[in-house]
């Protein structure tokens, strides 16, 4: 039997939040707790792909690449994506100042063996009907997701 994969963007683009302030290495950890409370899930659902923190000179580079997993139902999940870039130095003031970007990538993907999907060919408006509000749900999350990164760092609207 073969299988199906749809897979759909929930944004038109990746959504990139940059900061520059103290303490820009917060983030990954803040980060972590943030997905787990607006996502709703546990830390099973969070898979550190990589993570590079090079201290060889004054301004300490780090960056980390997470794939986040949410269940929506027994063939549909929702698969995020979430690259962060940073650098630092140390600073009497604040401790550590620097910067960071922050990369948001969510995907819905759907899973279904052939008889399935010659099943509900027939009724595709089914299909896109469901789609269409996984998009919609995976964007509000998202947006819920980037609203709070956005109070902890302090950005501002424009």
């Amino acid at each position: 039997m073969v299988k199906v994969v749809i897979d759909e963007p929930c944004t038109n683009m990746p959504i990139i939040l940059n900061y520059s302030g103290p303490k820009p290495d917060s983030v990954y950890f803040e980060m972590k707790n943030a997905v787990k409370r607006v996502f709703a899930i546990d830390d099973k659902d969070i898979e550190e792909r990589e993570i590079n923190w090079d201290r060889s000179s004054g301004e300490e580079k780090f960056s980390s690449t997470f794939l986040v997993t949410k269940i929506l139902d027994e063939n549909t999940h929702l698969f995020v994506e979430i690259k962060i870039n940073g650098s630092l130095k140390y600073s009497k003031e604040y401790g550590t100042e620097g910067k960071v970007s922050i990369l948001i990538d969510p995907r819905i993907k759907s899973f279904a063996n052939t008889s399935f999907i010659s099943g509900i060919l027939g009724s595709r408006k089914y299909l896109e009907e469901k789609i269409s509000t996984y998009k919609s749900n995976c964007k509000d999350i998202v947006n819920l997701f980037v609203k709070d990164l956005k109070n902890f760092l302090n950005i501002k609207e424009l």
